[in-house]
């Protein structure tokens, strides 16, 4: 049974403590000593329903050639199966994006979109922290900079959402306006994504603005008392 099956797993992992088990997804040697061991794991974890650890063990055998195929090919039936029982989870937007994390490469980019998905339905869901980490997670590598375009955008929308949500002294808030100025001033000019490039360049300026405004004398009050966002612009 699967209990049985799941304790040869063990056993191989005992014959070698290289087996690098939970945590960031293996590389290098331990990888491709242990890609079948993780392909086994997370075969026998899908079926015993544990979608978590299914996830991480596939991910960490898509780098060895013996297994990436099922791994890959697995991974997406069971994130159809998940999406079509529920489109708008935005934790598995990020777990499908860390499967593309876990290819590399050109696959970054993908991993970067759905990690921005991801941040938008968790801010949808008034979850702003959970969209800032989120976003912390994507890559912001790839050639053309696409990636740094809508993920510093949407980095400044969940900053500021967590900004004006909470109840934080006036001072921490100010610098979480600042922080979020940076994230959309980070978009820059945005070739491949003109729209994005102007609503965070509008962000930027109602930001500064605003900014202005608290840092006036005798504003500290307004700056303690501010609950609504300071901007509104979309994409």
């Amino acid at each position: 049974g699967l209990a049985e099956a799941l304790a040869h797993c063990d056993a191989s992992v005992e014959i070698d403590s290289s087996f690098c088990g939970r945590g960031p997804v293996c590389g290098g040697a331990a990888a491709g000593a242990f890609c079948d061991v993780h392909s086994s794991y997370g075969l026998l974890h899908v079926k015993r329903n544990d979608v978590g650890a299914a996830i991480w063990h596939l991910n960490a055998s898509l780098g060895c050639v013996y297994t990436s195929y099922k791994a890959y090919t697995t991974l997406l039936a069971v994130y159809d199966h998940l999406h079509r029982a529920a489109p708008a989870n935005a934790t598995l937007y990020e777990d499908m994006a860390s499967t593309q994390a876990a290819i590399g490469g050109r696959s970054d980019l993908n991993a970067a979109g759905l990690y921005r998905e991801a941040a938008r339905l968790h801010l949808r869901a008034g979850s702003p922290r959970r969209a800032i980490a989120a976003l912390a997670a994507a890559p912001r590598g790839d050639r053309d900079g696409v990636a740094a375009c809508f993920i510093g955008y949407w980095e400044g929308k969940a900053i500021l959402e967590e900004a004006t949500s909470g109840r934080d002294a006036p001072r921490r808030r100010l610098r979480a306006y600042r922080q979020a100025l940076e994230a959309f001033r980070s978009v820059g000019a945005c070739d491949s994504h003109p729209a994005t490039a102007e609503a965070a360049e509008a962000e930027a300026e109602q930001l500064e603005q605003a900014l202005g405004s608290l840092l006036l004398p005798g504003s500290g009050s307004r700056s303690g008392s501010q609950s609504g966002h300071v901007c509104s612009g979309r994409p």
